[in-house]
């Protein structure tokens, strides 16, 4: 939290001393383009440049804001490769997304065998967001607000979120994870 409130102080004097530098340079430049052409300009045009550019301020620092905290929200990349072989592949449709789901069965091998103990699963890995129709992997990127815009190449399917394509892998594992120690693979496929 503290981070971020440095990087948007920083960001706003950044900003406001940009404003004052171009509004200063806007005024001088008015100022000697008078004087050296002899041409006299109405000081309401002069004025009017001045809001145009504390307004263009104010809304790029607006911009930066929102996309430092939706950067925030995103989880990190894993750089590691499962070497696990899946037991199985589940596929979860909804209309936007679809997603590929790598479960590994964790039988209990110390059990007796005469017991009849239901098998516990767990996500190894989430791949997708692959589109619903044409099953492609949806192309990602950035809105000039920070949003991540997910389109299917095909124009299948296109969405905005607030999160990346590795963000809502993870999201989702997390979730189906959860869903699999709940209620059993059963619930999780319909």
């Amino acid at each position: 939290m503290i981070k971020f409130i440095k990087d948007v102080f920083r960001e706003s004097i950044v900003t406001l001393l940009s404003t004052a530098i171009s509004t200063s340079l806007t005024v001088f430049g008015v100022k000697y383009f008078e004087k050296t052409y002899e041409i006299n300009i109405d000081s309401k045009y002069v004025i009017s440049v001045i809001v145009i550019i504390v307004i263009l301020a104010i809304s790029n620092l607006c911009r930066l804001i929102h996309k430092r905290k939706i950067d925030n929200i995103q989880e990190p990349d894993q750089m590691f490769f499962s070497t696990i072989i899946p037991d199985g592949v589940l596929t979860i449709k909804n209309n936007l997304e679809m997603y590929k789901i790598n479960v590994q069965i964790n039988n209990n091998r110390h059990h007796n065998q005469f017991e009849n103990i239901e098998p516990a699963y767990s996500v190894i890995d989430v791949d997708g967001p692959f589109c619903p129709e044409c099953e492609l992997d949806l192309k990602e990127k950035r809105t000039f607000f920070g949003l991540y815009k997910h389109y299917c190449s095909r124009e299948h399917v296109t969405f905005k979120s607030k999160y990346s394509s590795n963000s809502m892998r993870e999201h989702k594992k997390t979730d189906y994870n959860k869903e699999l120690r709940d209620n059993g693979i059963k619930n999780l496929s319909d």
